[in-house]
């Protein structure tokens, strides 16, 4: 499923056009990474809430293996595993940090 969010989710280059779902997303398009243009932040978080994937990939989200669905509902801005919380109010997102205070 990451592969198939990643093909609106991204900025990319296309390759070969011919992407269907189930397909790899590396396999059909060139991913833009951060770097020093104004397409992201300098701690490497896009600018355009759209363009997430990327970003994503860098995340620690990622590599604990959770998907976007995991926690969001697809094309909505909802969150449930949220529940009116703040993202930095959940257990997932509490900075090691901020518990010792």
């Amino acid at each position: 499923m990451r592969d198939t969010c990643g093909t609106c989710h991204a900025r990319r280059s296309e390759l070969t056009g011919t992407f269907r779902v189930g397909d790899s997303f590396f396999d059909h398009y060139a991913l833009v990474i951060p770097d020093e243009t104004d397409l992201y932040y300098p701690d490497g978080q896009v600018r355009d809430e759209d363009y997430e994937f990327a970003a994503f990939l860098g995340s620690r989200m990622h590599f604990s293996k959770l998907r976007c669905m995991d926690c969001h509902q697809p094309h909505t801005a909802k969150n449930p595993v949220a529940q009116g919380r703040s993202v930095h109010e959940l257990p997932c997102h509490t900075h090691p940090a901020r518990s010792e205070n």
